[in-house]
């Protein structure tokens, strides 16, 4: 007897910190098909005061803890919008291990038991496309995406998936991309 299961939603997911062994910054996420996805930034807790800060993790996200401190979200928000807005769905990300340990820092703020279990982008069939393909990079340039920040570094995983795939047409990639950007928007407007 053949089973028939319906197709779980991959989301993508990635995740800023202060360093690799800090705290998260920005956490964001992506629907697979572009027309769904969220953003924060991460309000710096007490209990992080002691995790280091990286002089290259903010050149590369571009945030500061007084920025953090002044615009960001409160841990405890984030983790209940989290799993509420990845129930049920494949999550998936470039770094599983890192993004566990920044995951359950947040969660650990919470008084949620888990935070969402999270899957290597390596196991989804076909994998993503290379971040340095020429293809999925001509398409990010088209969508307008800025590397380093969680928002658009999700949806450049969901456009690797996607050209991976094959499924998709470039142009309407892009132009989902470019809105999806936009309605969610990075926390900071940028």
């Amino acid at each position: 007897m053949e089973r028939h299961m319906a197709a779980v939603p991959v989301l993508f997911l990635d995740i800023k910190a202060s360093a690799v062994d800090g705290w998260p910054v920005e956490i964001a996420w992506a629907a697979a098909d572009l027309q769904a996805g969220e953003s924060w930034l991460v309000r710096p807790v007490a209990e992080w005061d002691d995790l280091p800060w990286s002089a290259e993790a903010e050149a590369l996200h571009g945030l500061t803890p007084e920025r953090l401190e002044a615009d960001g979200t409160d841990p405890r928000r984030i983790a209940a919008r989290l799993s509420e807005d990845l129930a049920g769905c494949r999550v998936v990300c470039e770094a599983p291990e890192a993004v566990r340990g920044w995951l359950q820092a947040l969660f650990d703020q919470s008084p949620l038991p888990q935070p969402p279990h999270v899957a290597g982008s390596a196991s989804l069939r076909p994998p993503p496309l290379p971040a340095d393909e020429p293809a999925l990079m001509r398409l990010r340039a088209r969508a307008g995406l800025t590397p380093g920040r969680a928002l658009d570094d999700a949806v450049a995983l969901a456009l690797a998936w996607a050209l991976a795939k094959g499924t998709e047409d470039a142009e309407d990639l892009a132009a989902d991309a470019r809105d999806l950007v936009a309605f969610a928007g990075r926390p900071d407007g940028d």
